[in-house]
């Protein structure tokens, strides 16, 4: 898929379709993440926000609560789906922290003097 394109159009709300090769090559699902570049605009799936990295943690904790075969899948999945709206709440509570906009804990109201 490298270097490859599609012109496409954009409808007059401003709409576009993304192709299906693109699509599922992908693997977009409902939502994508758009950003800025200095070349234009990337799309990407809002997914790849979460690309795995906290997949063992999530496994981890679930096998320690004693789950497992299909229960353990169907919690997994709905786990992986929490990781990147709570990022993204961290990013925007740090965002207002740096605007003076929010109050911030220090490492002493985290871990408590040592």
């Amino acid at each position: 898929m490298n270097n490859d394109y599609k012109i496409i159009s954009i409808s007059p709300k401003r709409q576009i379709t993304i192709p299906q090769k693109f699509y599922s090559y992908f693997q977009f699902g409902s939502q994508a993440k758009i950003s800025a570049t200095d070349n234009g605009i990337l799309i990407q799936p809002a997914e790849v926000f979460s690309n795995g990295e906290f997949d063992v943690q999530i496994l981890q904790d679930l096998v320690q609560k004693g789950l497992s075969g299909q229960e353990l899948i169907n919690a997994f999945k709905e786990s992986k789906t929490k990781i990147q709206p709570a990022v993204e709440a961290m990013l925007l509570n740090a965002k207002r922290i740096a605007h003076d906009e929010a109050e911030f804990d220090t490492l002493d109201d985290i871990f408590g003097d040592e």
